[in-house]
């Protein structure tokens, strides 16, 4: 069991290590195939002794990496990629699916409407005046404060403040 625990830890860790190197193994793929392509429309044009298909240029492959940016936009993006991968006519696809709003209403029978006089003008307590203070404290004293503990000076010794 613990050689098996092993394997899978290695096999873990070596998938771990690929998918934090996509963008290499990516950028290789892509280099690979549009140079291979690019070699045998070479040789295509030159079988024919005329130009009949261009080479894939740098313009063609960012225009391909805007087109993926739109296509992964819609919400439905996975259901098609059958039609991106083989290179079909996206503009023939459905309308992308309106995005589902969930509303779900209140079903309880004991519900009731909020209510009640909540605008602060009740008889309970000591209701705030205009001035923001309670009624009756017409002239309000600052509380004392005590003072705080400096970091530097030691406990019991006296603090010039």
């Amino acid at each position: 069991m613990s050689q098996a625990n092993g394997i899978i830890y290695k096999n873990q860790k070596v998938l771990g290590d690929s998918s934090e190197r996509l963008d290499e193994q990516f950028a290789v793929l892509t280099r690979l195939t549009v140079k291979k392509l690019n070699e045998i429309v070479t040789a295509l044009n030159m079988s024919v002794g005329q130009d009949l298909v261009n080479p894939v240029s740098y313009e063609e492959q960012n225009a391909g990496f805007v087109e993926w940016a739109e296509f992964q936009k819609r919400p439905d993006w996975r259901e098609h990629t059958r039609i991106w991968f083989t290179g079909g006519d996206l503009s023939e696809l459905p309308p992308p699916p309106e995005p589902e709003v969930k509303e779900e209403p209140d079903t309880r029978e004991d519900v009731e409407p909020f209510g009640g006089d909540y605008d602060g003008n009740s008889d309970l307590g000591d209701s705030a005046t205009a001035e923001g203070k309670p009624q009756g404290d017409e002239d309000g004293e600052a509380d004392a404060v005590p003072l705080l503990q400096d970091d530097d000076v030691p406990e019991g010794a006296s603090q010039s403040r």
